[in-house]
């Protein structure tokens, strides 16, 4: 099990701290990248902070 703390950059970890409403779409962002890396057979990449 990792103990690496999760980050989503430096703007989406402000988002997510100060922003509630902005976490069902954060989230939204993080699913789609595990779904593109599991259809391409690859490690997930980091979400892009400004997508």
């Amino acid at each position: 099990m990792s103990t690496e703390p999760w980050a989503f950059g430096p703007v989406g970890d402000l988002a997510w701290r100060h922003f509630p409403e902005a976490r069902e779409q954060i989230a939204d962002l993080v699913c789609t990248e595990l779904q593109r890396a599991i259809d391409a057979d690859r490690m997930p990449q980091p979400v892009d902070q400004f997508e």
